[in-house]
C-alpha cells in the first residue's frame, strides 16, 4: 500500500497560532511542558506578587504564540470555560490548584498588539497601544468615551480644515488620503501610522502636538473595564522584536520600564513576546539591566511532544491507514525503535504520537524537532516543510511504501545551511561526494545522513546533542519496508 493512498494533509488543520484570531477552541490543543509550566508559574506571580511583568523569547515556530494565547485564555475566560482544560491538561500538582483557587475572584482583560505598527519612538509606541485598547473595548461593547489621541487629533483637524487640506496635498498623508473626510475616517478607525504622520507634519510646521499620557489612558481604561467584572488589563504583545530595531529605543525601553513598573498598582499588566533577548550589540548593558529587572525573562523552545503531535494533527488517515500502522505497531524492533528515540523513556503519550505521524521515520521526526530549535529561521520551519511542495509533499508524491527519511529533510533545509558560512565544508563534503549515487543510492542517503547530523551538532556549538547514539541508516532490500 502506498502511503498517498492511507494519508493526505489536513489542510484546515492550523501550523501557525495567531494570537488575533483565536476562536476560542484552537487553544485547547495545546500539549503542556515543562517550559509551559514556567511560563504558567511567572504569569501567577506577575498577577499574585505584581513584581514582574512577562518577557516570553523563543524561536521562530517554538510555540511560544499558541503559549500566550493559552495563557490569556487561561486568565480572561469564564471560569466554565477554562476548567475542563485545567482539570484535564494541566498536569503539574503545584499550579492546578493555585490558578484555580486565583481565578475564583480574578479575572483580566486582554489587549492583543501583534508587530511593529510602524513604530518609530516612545509617541508611536503610545498609538499603537491606544489603537488596540480601543478596539478591545470595542469589541466587548464597551463603548464608554474614553480621551485618546485620535479623538483629539480629529478635534484639530476640525478646528483647522484649509491647513489640514494644504497640508495634505503637500505632504506623505496624500499617499494615504486625499481630503479632511477620508482622514477623519481613518482616525475613526484608529489608524496609529496615520495618526503618527499628522504628528509629524505638525512638527515641521512648528505646532504643538497632542499630548496624550500613555500610563493615565490605561489606568483609565482599567477603570472602565472593573465596571464590567474585570480586575485589570493585561497587554499581549506578540512578535514583539522589530520593535526592537528601532532607532529611538531608549524611548520605548523606558516606556516599556514605566508601564511594567506601573503593575504595582494592580492595574496593568505587560507580557511580551519576542523571538529574543535585548541585544548587547545594540542596547547598553545599564538598560537591558533596567528592563530586565521589571520583567520575568522566560524562555521557551519547541519540545519533542509539541513537534510529534504538530506532526500527528497535520495528518488526515484514511480508511487504510490503521492497517498499516498496526503492521509497523505490531513489530517489535519497531517499537524499541520508538522507544529509542524517546531515549527508553515511558511516554505513552508521544509514542502514541510517533505512531500516528507515520509514514514520517520517528528518527526524522526527532531530527526535525533540532533543526527547528537550532536553525532558528521564519522561512524553513517544521510547518512549512509539511504543507511545501518541496517538503512533505514531495515525499507522499512519490508513491512510495517506505518511511520518509532525513534525506527529504537534507534536502529541504539545504537553502538555510548555505547561508551560514560555518556550515561551508560540510556543504563542500556533499558536493565533492554526491556522485556516489552512481554507484548506490543507498550510500547517498547515508552521506546526507551524516552530514546532517554533523551540522546539527555544528549549529548547537559542538554540544553534543540530547541523543545518546546515532542510529545507523539501514538500507531498503528488495521487497523490504525501510525503517
Amino acid at each position: 500500500m502506498k502511503w498517498n493512498k492511507a494519508v493526505s494533509l489536513n489542510k484546515t488543520f492550523l501550523p501557525v497560532c495567531d494570537i488575533q484570531k483565536d476562536d476560542g477552541f484552537y487553544w485547547k490543543q495545546f500539549i503542556c511542558h515543562d517550559d509551559f509550566y514556567r511560563l504558567l508559574e511567572n504569569t501567577l506571580n506577575m498577577y499574585q506578587k505584581r513584581e514582574k511583568s512577562i518577557w516570553l523569547q523563543g524561536t521562530f515556530g517554538s510555540g511560544k504564540t499558541h503559549a500566550t494565547t493559552v495563557i490569556k485564555n487561561l486568565f480572561s475566560k469564564d471560569v466554565s470555560e477554562i476548567e475542563d482544560y485545567i482539570n484535564h491538561s494541566i498536569q503539574e500538582p503545584r499550579l492546578k490548584p493555585t490558578i484555580l483557587n486565583l481565578r475564583e475572584n480574578f479575572k483580566t482583560f486582554p489587549i492583543i498588539l501583534k508587530g511593529s505598527y510602524h513604530i518609530s519612538d516612545s509617541k508611536s509606541f503610545g498609538f499603537a497601544i491606544q489603537q488596540e485598547v480601543i478596539t478591545a473595548l470595542k469589541n466587548q461593547n464597551i463603548n464608554e468615551i474614553i480621551e485618546n489621541s485620535f479623538d483629539s487629533m480629529i478635534e484639530v483637524i476640525n478646528n483647522k480644515p484649509t491647513y489640514w487640506q494644504e497640508t495634505i496635498e503637500n505632504s506623505r498623508l496624500i499617499d494615504e488620503v486625499i481630503n479632511n473626510q477620508e482622514l477623519i475616517d481613518e482616525l475613526k478607525d484608529k489608524n496609529s501610522s496615520l495618526l503618527k504622520l499628522c504628528e509629524d507634519e505638525l512638527l515641521k510646521d512648528g505646532f504643538g502636538t497632542i499630548t496624550n499620557n500613555i500610563i493615565k489612558f490605561l489606568e483609565d481604561t482599567a477603570t472602565i473595564v472593573k465596571k464590567y467584572g474585570y480586575d485589570n488589563i493585561t497587554l499581549f504583545w506578540d512578535e514583539f522584536t522589530p520593535i526592537l530595531e528601532v532607532d529611538r529605543y531608549n524611548d520605548i525601553l523606558m516606556m516599556l520600564q514605566n508601564l511594567s513598573e506601573n503593575i504595582k498598582n494592580d492595574n496593568v499588566f505587560l507580557f511580551i513576546v519576542a523571538h529574543r533577548t535585548l541585544r548587547e550589540d545594540k542596547i547598553l548593558k545599564d538598560d537591558i539591566s533596567k528592563v530586565y529587572d521589571r520583567f520575568a525573562l522566560t524562555h521557551y523552545s519547541m519540545k519533542e511532544i509539541t513537534t510529534y503531535s504538530l506532526l500527528s494533527n497535520s495528518l488526515i488517515k484514511l480508511s487504510e491507514y490503521k492497517q498499516i500502522k498496526n503492521s509497523f505497531k505490531n513489530q517489535n524492533d519497531f517499537n524499541e525503535l520508538i522507544r529509542y528515540v524517546l531515549n527508553q523513556e515511558d511516554d505513552t503519550v508521544n509514542f502514541r504520537n510517533i505512531l500516528d505521524m507515520l509514514p514520517i521515520h520517528p528518527y526524522s521526526g526527532l531530527i526535525l524537532t533540532k533543526i527547528a530549535k537550532e536553525l532558528k529561521s521564519s522561512n524553513r520551519s517544521i510547518f512549512s516543510f509539511l504543507y511545501d511542495d518541496n517538503g512533505f509533499k514531495l515525499f507522499l508524491n512519490q508513491e512510495t511504501s517506505f518511511l520518509m527519511d532525513i534525506t527529504y529533510l537534507w534536502d529541504y533545509f539545504l537553502d538555510e545551511f548555505e547561508k551560514n558560512e560555518k556550515l561551508y565544508p560540510y556543504l563542500t563534503r556533499y558536493e565533492t561526494a554526491k556522485e556516489i549515487e552512481n554507484i548506490n543510492n543507498g550510500y547517498l542517503v547515508i552521506l546526507k545522513a551524516i552530514l546532517l547530523l554533523n551540522i546539527l551538532n555544528k549549529v548547537a556549538g559542538g554540544d553534543e546533542l540530547k541523543f545518546h547514539k546515532i542510529l545507523k541508516p539501514i538500507l531498503p532490500q528488495k521487497n523490504q519496508t525501510i525503517f
